[in-house]
């Protein structure tokens, strides 16, 4: 008698304990996982919130200052020459070549073309232009960068990358400068190049190789051809 009741004992344990374990795995444990399930939406929304809080506040000063946020492109505007002429360009290339004491031999210009926008090259190794590990050659430069590609040189080797032919800018030309200077010395070359960037005509380096003591740059050089009579 003692026996069975103590067995029977036993089994209400064992079902209390079973009915106990389906309790936790079917009813709490799915409702502790979809609690934190929620918990963690509700933290990434508060943060997603946050984001466009700051971005709001952000546009809000920035419309504010509309007025000057204009006048600052305006005088950004003034550094693209609204004519074809060439002068300036040519007396920035001087001033620069007396400065660092560069001496310029040639200068080429190409015909003003349609501007096309390029995509911007991170400067890695601090020289101030893209370097050939940076950014591809494109095709009309890829030949002779290869054959020079081994030569010792002090100044970096950048290249343009190709433009999407598709998204041509609106009133605005764009025209190729080639120079060939001569120097042994490669912080004045690249000074020189660092200089081409200052002055009333917007001028932008895209290519400098320096060998044997002849440096070679191509840059371009800007038109609003929607100011131009």
């Amino acid at each position: 008698m003692t026996a069975s009741k103590q067995l029977v004992n036993l089994l209400g344990v064992i079902v209390v304990l079973g009915i106990l374990v389906s309790g936790l795995v079917l009813i709490a444990l799915p409702m502790y996982t979809q609690a934190q399930t929620t918990n963690g939406s509700t933290r990434s929304v508060a943060a997603s919130n946050d984001v466009y809080e700051l971005q709001v506040t952000q546009l809000a000063t920035a419309e504010a200052r509309i007025g000057e946020i204009d006048g600052q492109l305006a005088a950004l505007r003034t550094e693209i020459s609204a004519e074809t002429k060439y002068d300036d360009v040519f007396e920035i290339i001087a001033a620069a070549a007396g400065e660092t004491e560069v001496a310029v031999g040639k200068i080429t210009m190409t015909e003003p073309e349609a501007f096309t926008p390029r995509a911007e090259v991170v400067d890695v190794a601090g020289t101030g232009l893209p370097t050939e590990q940076d950014a591809a050659p494109t095709e009309s430069d890829s030949s002779a960068e290869g054959e020079s590609a081994g030569q010792e040189s002090g100044v970096a080797e950048p290249t343009a990358p190709p433009a999407d032919p598709t998204a041509p800018a609106q009133g605005q030309l764009q025209a190729l400068i080639t120079i060939e200077a001569q120097t042994d010395d490669a912080d004045a070359a690249m000074a020189f190049v660092d200089l081409l960037r200052v002055g009333p005509r917007l001028i932008l380096p895209i290519n400098a190789t320096l060998a044997d003591g002849t440096l070679t740059l191509t840059a371009f050089t800007f038109i609003r051809t929607e100011d131009t009579p």
